[in-house]
């Protein structure tokens, strides 16, 4: 129960400020080090919160989880019998499906 009111007093601390992205920064990096959270599924929680500084940390969070999957990938390569078929379903450059 604790995990909750600390994630709690970090979302209300980022409601008290109206500019600047510095804040939400640092308090994601806090939520992203509580390593008992379910991060994405939290960050899809904030998107449907009414303030702003809230929704923007959805995006926040998104992009340093979607950052760690990336850098992982290469690894995935390297280990002998993963079913590893990585592919996207978008050409990047076209924006056709492959």
């Amino acid at each position: 129960m604790q995990h909750c009111t600390t994630m709690k007093k970090i979302i209300d601390e980022i409601k008290k400020i109206e500019h600047g992205f510095k804040h939400i920064v640092q308090a994601g990096d806090r939520i992203l080090a509580a390593k008992t959270q379910k991060h994405f599924d939290l960050a899809v929680k904030f998107l449907a919160d009414d303030t702003y500084q809230v929704r923007i940390m959805f995006f926040y969070l998104t992009i340093v989880i979607n950052q760690r999957l990336l850098l992982c990938i290469p690894h995935l390569k390297q280990i002998p019998g993963t079913l590893y078929e990585f592919r996207f379903p978008l050409n990047l450059k076209t924006g056709d499906s492959i």
